[in-house]
């Protein structure tokens, strides 16, 4: 048997990175090309590194910045889910938190399990809480928890799920209010401020909150 046709015999892998790869990332094609029992296909959006030669075979990218754009915004469509589909991949390895929520869709589409990596700064939306409500209890405004925020995490965490988020503004870190601070300017923070910053106070003029850590249902906010 020759070496192409045990390399056919092995399941695919579908390793998916937004970014193919960082300077930083060479541990996940190190990874990926150690893997014995599969055969790893790197997957991405965008290629901005070097790829080691034992995995630049099938790479999977958009066919321009268009079909790219599309993709980060639907999680389906255009080359990516054509070439994926071709290559009948038994499992999708999204390698961060943020990375599964772009694969969700299509991981779904094509009946397959999805694994990702929820690390520390992955999981960090810990409560969230409906304001401005009506008496029906709806509202289009939510405010968000973090302890950690990955760029776009927010609006594509709530684009996976269905939501079209229309703004971002971000106007407390901890319990120090940024009001009166003007865009791209500082301040010199007094012992009381940096205490503040390590507070985690409730939301003010919430009538629904949720807490991700306790997994609490929503309950009214009585303060």
């Amino acid at each position: 048997m020759s070496a192409s046709e045990a390399e056919g015999e092995r399941p695919v892998a579908a390793i998916f990175r937004t970014a193919l790869f960082n300077p930083t990332e060479r541990f996940i094609q190190e990874q990926a090309a150690s893997l014995i029992r599969w055969r790893p296909l790197l997957v991405g959006l965008e290629r901005k590194g070097e790829i080691l030669p034992a995995l630049k075979e099938g790479m999977i990218l958009p066919a321009n910045v268009a079909e790219r754009l599309a993709f980060s915004a639907t999680g389906r469509g255009g080359r990516v889910e054509a070439k994926l589909r071709a290559a009948r991949p038994r499992l999708i390895h999204a390698h961060f938190g943020t990375d599964g929520l772009k694969m969700l869709a299509l991981a779904r589409a094509l009946r397959l399990p999805l694994i990702t990596h929820l690390r520390g700064y992955d999981v960090t939306l810990t409560r969230a809480a409906l304001i401005n409500a009506d008496a029906s209890n709806s509202s289009t405004d939510l405010d968000v928890h973090m302890h950690h925020g990955k760029k776009r995490e927010i609006r594509q965490l709530f684009t996976t799920l269905g939501y079209d988020v229309k703004r971002l503004r971000r106007y407390q870190i901890g319990a120090l209010q940024l009001k009166g601070i003007p865009l791209r300017a500082g301040k010199v923070l007094s012992t009381k401020d940096v205490d503040s910053l390590f507070q985690n106070p409730r939301t003010p003029r919430a009538s629904f909150e949720y807490s991700i850590a306790s997994g609490r249902s929503p309950s009214v906010n009585e303060d």
